[in-house]
């Protein structure tokens, strides 16, 4: 059963991408394209708007980054939805590296030469990086709708009695991704085997990704990894898909860790997420966040 649009909502680069891979995988089969997940699970911010359009009408689940409250802005429908978050100290991180290679381009062009792209890469990862922890996002998320990473994710969580609805933790998938690949299925009323999930989740795997996106660079193939607007971040080494790690470099610096519980703590401790020893970890979570209501209840 999956019915009448299923919004999948999360903070970018809290892994909606690779969550998209599985889900395509266990619904529609498995991608041959990254293109292909873009089509199977549209999000509304893709410049392509044909598909997402045709799963708001047909059903079907469609990826959204922004909060609730922005949301229902502009889809005041939103009948049931998947929530995933990840920790926001490696979100951080992860989206350093990605405004890097979606900023580099433009930026190097500007300079015309006069620096390296690795010191030009280097400057724009620190600016965002300032940017999130001094202010806690930086402003181009508040003009998408997004907010900061607390906001984002408190907005979700708070409409968890409203509608069926259910929340994935990054971590619990990284952990072992075919109990939350199970759990979803519930979720969704859908029944796939034991071999089925196992299937889903090796064939999404970090290293089967990466191997997709080196495919689609070197051939110039447009879809989710392969951007030609983005030439210069290429040949910098600069990726989508990087290295989907976990409790990241970021925290080792006392600063950082003080800033980021300044600016998340509250939403961070809901999650049972942790910045111990300068480490980020999930800890348990509170078993009423473990229940799901299931789209046919």
């Amino acid at each position: 059963m999956i019915s009448p649009p299923i919004w999948l909502a999360a903070f970018p680069k809290s892994g909606s991408t690779w969550l998209r891979f599985m889900l395509q995988h266990l619904i529609h089969g498995p991608p041959q394209s990254s293109l292909d997940v873009e089509h199977g699970m549209p999000s509304i911010h893709t410049e392509e708007s044909r598909g997402w359009k045709a799963a708001m009408e047909r059903g079907g689940i469609v990826l959204t980054h922004k909060s609730f409250t922005a949301q229902v802005e502009l889809f005041p429908r939103v009948d049931a939805f998947i929530q995933m978050v990840r920790h926001p100290a490696d979100v951080v991180l992860s989206d350093a590296y990605y405004f890097a290679l979606t900023q580099l381009d433009k930026k190097m062009a500007k300079e015309d030469g006069a620096r390296s792209a690795e010191v030009v890469m280097g400057e724009l990862g620190h600016l965002y990086l300032n940017n999130v922890l001094h202010y806690g996002k930086v402003p181009k998320q508040d003009r998408l709708g997004f907010g900061s990473w607390s906001e984002n994710v408190s907005s979700w969580l708070d409409q968890r009695d409203r509608c069926p609805s259910i929340l994935v933790r990054y971590e619990d998938l990284r952990l072992d991704a075919i109990a939350q690949l199970e759990r979803i299925c519930g979720f969704l009323g859908l029944e796939r085997s034991p071999e089925a999930l196992k299937e889903a989740a090796d064939g999404s795997s970090v290293e089967a990704m990466k191997a997709m996106q080196e495919r689609e660079i070197e051939a110039k193939i447009s879809g989710r990894f392969y951007n030609p607007r983005h030439q210069e971040a290429y040949r910098a080494g600069l990726r989508f898909v990087r290295k989907g790690g976990v409790g990241q470099e970021l925290l080792r610096d006392p600063g950082v860790v003080s800033q980021l519980e300044e600016h998340f703590g509250s939403a961070m401790r809901r999650l049972g997420y942790t910045l111990e020893a300068g480490v980020g970890a999930a800890g348990p979570l509170d078993e009423s966040l473990l229940e799901f209501r299931a789209l046919n209840s």
